[in-house]
């Protein structure tokens, strides 16, 4: 398997550039509105890093949290949502256009890919709900979490996007609403990935943020896309831990995925792909021999943790564990390692990752 890399913090990365984000529950949505300029640089820093995906800056670009946040109507706040996912492909374009005219022989290798990206309900709450998963009463129910996302997944039909990606998801209830809703035939079509928020527990075994095995939750989703007509379901992976778990996550992800396989004995593993005209998945199919799918990602934070007290990031699980680490060459290099022996065949970052933790995966 080629490794396939996503790209790293961009919220982060433009804070590091300068800009403000505390204002507000929008995060980096803001910046489509107010620094659309200054984002596309950020994304196409990511590809020049080597990122062969990009994600929009929509994590937190929910409808009713436009509405309130820049008094836009439906209408205007589910453009702004389609304006962050054609800013990512802008800057795609942008970059592939530059790559084609300087090798213009070897097109096959400046395949680039844009992934909108959603967060989940605990994004939308912006009180920290989804490092819990635990949202409380009728919000928890798969009818609610599948209305929830509804509204933003139908932002993303029609645009330019070739995936969509949900992001750090803590709730059992909310993936399976996830993994119902992207079978239904409005969405079916879309090639989608899944990030889950997960915790190590005192036994060593992976739990989601709510406390459910996330082996027991992989396999559930990996059933509910397999079972469709066409399977959407391209990788799922762990976002926003440290880097010190995710070749935990990582094992019993893939043990969850295996187990929804094996139970599924008489697919044909390739039928899906045979035929596969989704750019994306075709890509990830040619990256590999075996074109099972889904992979598994990790992209975890960059080691540091966000002290509230101080409101400094700190290094503390790096440095714990392995001595020096006062440079940001000797940090990157040890994520690095942490990344690669994951075991995941797509890799990226998350919070204070920068575009220089992406090359290193690439080195």
């Amino acid at each position: 398997m080629q490794r396939v890399l996503l790209d790293g913090g961009v919220a982060t990365e433009l804070e590091r550039r300068g800009k403000n984000l505390t204002q507000g529950a929008l995060w980096s949505a803001r910046c489509i509105q107010t620094d659309a300029e200054e984002l596309a640089e950020v994304h196409i820093a990511y590809l020049r890093a080597g990122a062969h995906v990009i994600s929009s800056s929509t994590y937190q670009a929910f409808v009713l949290t436009l509405q309130r946040e820049l008094a836009l109507s439906p209408h205007g706040a589910r453009a702004l949502v389609r304006r962050g996912v054609e800013i990512a492909v802008q800057a795609r374009d942008l970059f592939v256009a530059e790559q084609r005219q300087a090798e213009p022989h070897s097109p096959e290798k400046h395949a680039r890919f844009v992934a909108a990206s959603t967060g989940p309900y605990g994004a939308f709450l912006a009180d920290g709900s989804e490092y819990v998963g635990k949202y409380g009463g009728q919000a928890d129910s798969v009818t609610a979490l599948k209305a929830f996302h509804r509204t933003q997944i139908e932002c993303f039909v029609g645009t330019r996007a070739d995936l969509v990606l949900f992001e750090t998801v803590p709730n059992a209830n909310e993936i399976q609403a996830i993994g119902e809703l992207m079978n239904e035939p409005e969405f079916g079509a879309l090639p989608y990935a899944i990030s889950l928020q997960c915790r190590v527990s005192d036994a060593g075994c992976s739990l989601l943020a709510d406390g459910s095995p996330v082996s027991a939750v992989v396999t559930k989703l990996v059933e509910l896309d397999r079972f469709g007509s066409t399977r959407s379901l391209c990788a799922i992976g762990v976002n926003c831990v440290s880097p010190n778990d995710v070749k935990r996550f990582v094992l019993d992800i893939r043990a969850g995925i295996q187990e929804a396989q094996q139970s599924n004995t008489s697919a044909d593993p390739t039928h899906a792909h045979a035929r596969e005209t989704r750019a994306f998945m075709a890509f990830l199919a040619s990256r590999t021999n075996d074109a099972r799918l889904p992979f598994v990602m990790s992209y975890p934070n960059s080691g540091e943790v966000y002290n509230a007290g101080s409101k400094t990031w700190q290094w503390p699980y790096l440095c714990s564990q392995t001595g020096d680490f006062d440079s940001e060459t000797n940090r990157i290099e040890k994520w690095r390692e942490l990344q690669l022996s994951s075991g995941a065949e797509i890799l990226g970052g998350c919070c204070r990752t920068t575009p220089a933790f992406i090359h290193a995966l690439g080195d």
